[in-house]
């Protein structure tokens, strides 16, 4: 009877002594990786985006000395959820930058600090289908070396980081023939703006033109 008692108790504090192990790397592992993770958005339809290719970044303290420099550490793609996710060990980094990549999308990028040396790090990021905007531009005679042209774009989504900006873009002179280039994000509608000053008279319009998704929409403005 007390040899019985003695081999269950054996066992059972190998049982213990397992457990224990199990929790410990278990611990040990939580403890020592950065995870992150999230979703792919399409910018205009709100939909998970499959098949993007989601990659991390990083720029460390090397043997004492902080490194600027960005280097790959880990890439993945998303799946038909548009999730995505990434688990790198840890070690002393200074910034994270995360790029998503996709045929048919403007890129995407990012850069953040770290939270904390092991953090978990959920983000959802956008992705833009791409879309072109260019504008044929001319004065038409009689011109004037004084005669100015401003154009603007308006209402392109904040969060496509490669799209064109709301800054007004400035033409000079009588010779003006070029055209005006903008990346838009498909499937929206921008509105231009354009400002003229020829012989002393101002003049402003405006015009409205719908994205296609993969496409280049050609308009003139000749004044």
């Amino acid at each position: 009877m007390r040899t019985l008692f003695k081999t269950k108790y054996k066992i059972f504090m190998i049982l213990i002594i397992v457990l224990l192990n199990l929790s410990y790397f278990s611990s040990c592992r939580k403890k020592t990786y950065n995870h992150f993770s999230g979703t792919i958005y399409n910018l205009s339809s709100n939909q998970g985006v499959e098949g993007a290719k989601v990659i991390l970044e990083a720029s460390k303290i090397v043997s004492g000395n902080l490194n600027n420099t960005f280097h790959k550490i880990a890439e993945t793609q998303t799946d038909e959820e548009g999730k995505y996710l990434i688990e790198v060990e840890q070690e002393l980094y200074i910034k994270f930058r995360i790029r998503v990549e996709k045929e048919g999308y403007h890129s995407y990028f990012t850069e953040f600090e770290p939270s904390e040396q092991i953090a978990d790090y959920i983000k959802n990021y956008p992705l833009a289908q791409v879309s072109y905007l260019k504008i044929k531009l001319k004065n038409n005679p009689p011109s004037y070396p004084d005669d100015l042209l401003k154009v603007k774009v308006e209402g392109i989504n904040k969060l496509c980081t490669e799209c064109c900006d709301e800054n007004f873009v400035l033409f000079e002179g009588k010779d003006i023939d070029t055209e005006f280039f903008c990346n838009t994000v498909g499937g929206n509608t921008v509105r231009v703006n354009f400002i003229t000053t020829t012989s002393g008279s101002t003049n402003f319009s405006t015009r409205s033109y719908y994205c296609v998704p993969g496409e280049t929409v050609e308009d003139y403005f000749y004044y």
